[in-house]
């Protein structure tokens, strides 16, 4: 039973009307604390350095699912005297205590827009916004992830060019201090040391530290602190990908093609284009697997970052709003084509795969074109006004096609960017695969695609995930997947007779160690 869109949310699965509340635990007495008791879901919490006040970031319940707004609020330990510091309509959120006894924390103002740009914003806790904020920062043209502060020292991590990269904030502009090739998913202060988590193209992830008293304007690569994969690195031998740009229609597109170390100097290779979700995400700083173990099978690898890709700036960003299926699939092909001309990839053995937004464009690809021999979408939505329906997460697709569906200005975007409308044209066999506690895209998404299929004669399987959400996280069902995946390409990319796939995930002995997702 629910009163409001925020009943169910992914990772959370179905709240009942709960929300996430703060305590304090008291390590001497056992006593535990509830710190605010109003209707807020708080989302993040940061002492003051005496210890004497929490300022928080939390939601109303009334803004649940709705929109992205979070505010900050400030309380004492004992949780009295609550008192809200802002009412900025976007996300105010990641707060931090300064040296000087302010506040530093990620401001938004657009309360729909997802990837909207983000200031640092610094306020008196003693007066909140109505005290006036210093912006910083809001030079930056790309997508802001994460806060540290170092004394008076702020750092953030940004897009940039494919990867997530460390900044350091100076006024307004920034500096970069890492060197790209890197996602840092994390940002922490130890000492004059910066430590990050975070991953690359051929390395699954990783704890990273950068000396920022260190000398020197050059952006650098941090050091490796933990790398829990290095010896299964070096046992398996991953792949470097080649970059490489193409211009379509005056715009470059970069990406990087996975070459099989088996193949032979001067041969083709079967291609398969990825296509990475979002849309507003990128490739580049970012490890999948089947980044690896389909040219290990002798498959080449392409991905790319075509219009709505992240760390080119927002203009480039943005022109994928209302147009999910039309430039950045004519940028993609003219990659393939790319690859083609250069003798990477033979014409005739091309695949298409993705997730999320990178399933939806795939299986809308496969609705323009019959090049590709097979396709594999995996947590795909291809009805976008049903995707508005169901979705947990109502402002994303609000935004993206300009407002709901029945809108005047939207119902004509929601229309031309759903692959469903057009899916007679597939001929294509396509692998759908999507978990069954996927709220943000809902698994009704595949079903429509593959009951689809089915009623046409395409060639098609469909596999269900039953404990995973938006994504495949559990290892024996990845393992399972790329098992599918491969066996999928080998049969109607190269025409194979290869043998049923269709073992249970947890048959495997090498995942025998591995724990459920239970």
């Amino acid at each position: 039973m629910a009163d409001d869109p925020g009943y169910r949310h992914l990772g959370d699965g179905y709240r009942e009307g709960k929300l996430r509340r703060l305590h304090i635990y008291d390590v001497a007495s056992g006593d535990i604390l509830p710190v605010v008791t109003d209707s807020l879901d708080v989302r993040a919490a940061a002492w003051s350095p005496d210890g004497t006040h929490l300022v928080l970031s939390a939601k109303r319940r009334a803004d649940l699912n709705r929109n992205l707004n979070t505010d900050l609020w400030l309380t004492g330990r004992d949780g009295q005297g609550l008192r809200l510091l802002t009412g900025n309509p976007g996300a105010d959120d990641q707060p931090v205590w300064m040296a000087d006894g302010r506040v530093a924390y990620l401001r938004a103002t657009d309360p729909l827009w997802e990837s909207a740009p983000r200031a640092v914003a610094i306020l008196d806790p003693d007066m909140g916004e109505d005290g006036g904020l210093e912006r910083r920062a809001e030079g930056f043209d790309n997508m802001v992830r994460r806060l540290a502060v170092m004394k008076e020292r702020i750092f953030v991590t940004g897009a940039n060019r494919g990867c997530l990269d460390v900044f350091e904030v100076l006024g307004n502009e920034v500096r970069p201090l890492t060197a790209g090739g890197h996602d840092f998913w994390s940002l922490r202060v130890s000492g004059g040391r910066l430590v990050m988590t975070g991953a690359g193209q051929t390395l699954p992830g990783a704890i990273f530290t950068l000396d920022v008293q260190a000398t020197g304007e050059k952006p650098r690569t941090p050091d490796v602190l933990v790398d829990p994969n290095r010896q299964w690195r070096q046992r398996v031998g991953l792949v470097d990908p080649e970059p490489f740009r193409v211009e379509v229609d005056g715009r470059p597109i970069e990406g990087w093609y996975f070459r099989p170390p088996a193949l032979d100097p001067g041969c083709r290779a079967p291609l398969v284009l990825s296509i990475h979700g979002g849309p507003e995400w990128m490739y580049g700083g970012y490890f999948l697997p089947e980044f690896h173990i389909l040219p290990t099978y002798g498959y080449g690898v392409l991905i790319a970052n075509p219009t709505g890709s992240s760390g080119y700036g927002y203009a480039f960003q943005n022109g994928v709003r209302g147009d999910w299926v039309g430039r950045p699939a004519r940028e993609l092909l003219a990659c393939v084509d790319f690859a083609v001309a250069r003798g990477w990839a033979d014409s005739t053995a091309l695949a298409v795969m993705g997730g999320s937004y990178g399933g939806h464009l795939a299986a809308a690809l496969t609705t323009q074109t019959d090049r590709f021999k097979a396709a594999a979408v995996d947590r795909m939505f291809p009805d976008l006004v049903a995707f508005w329906g169901t979705t947990d997460e109502k402002w994303f697709p609000e935004w993206e096609f300009f407002g709901r569906p029945w809108e005047p200005r939207a119902r004509e975007v929601y229309r031309r960017n759903s692959p469903t409308l057009l899916v007679d044209r597939v001929t294509t066999p396509t692998l759908i695969s999507h978990g069954m506690e996927d709220y943000r895209c809902l698994i009704a998404g595949a079903e429509m695609w593959f009951s689809s299929l089915q009623a046409l004669g395409v060639p098609s399987r469909f596999i269900r995930f039953l404990h995973e959400g938006h994504g495949i996280r559990d290892p024996r069902d990845q393992v399972f997947y790329q098992r599918q995946l491969l066996a999928f390409f080998d049969r109607h990319v190269l025409g194979l007779a290869v043998g049923d796939e269709a073992e249970d995930p947890g048959t495997d002995d090498e995942t025998e160690s591995f724990p459920r997702n239970e």
